[in-house]
């Protein structure tokens, strides 16, 4: 996460949310995914696809191909945000393992 100061600024995903405190003005949150090489080899896998949706007080920043890059918005002074990355994960094609 970046702008003004924010913190903590690195942090793991988390399913039920990880505050942060930051200063008022704008904002940007990346995100590292998770690689799904493995998955894919252990389920034989046609493909893996994981798409990033932004949902709240953010907006999702997209590529050229719709692809996510980031979420941005504005702190104001005082304020309270809640900005959700959303990753959704489709398997195509392979096998489920048995118990």
């Amino acid at each position: 996460m970046t702008g003004n100061d924010p913190n903590p600024s690195d942090f793991p995903g988390s399913s039920t949310g990880t505050p942060v405190a930051i200063g008022p003005g704008a904002y940007d949150i990346t995100e590292d995914l998770a690689s799904t090489g493995a998955l894919q080899a252990e389920l034989s896998a046609t493909s893996i696809i994981t798409t990033t949706t932004a949902t709240g007080d953010c907006t999702a920043n997209l590529g050229p191909n719709q692809n996510f890059l980031s979420a941005s918005g504005t702190m104001t002074s005082g304020g309270s945000q809640e900005c959700t990355l959303i990753n959704t994960v489709t398997i195509n094609g392979g096998t489920v393992p048995t118990p």
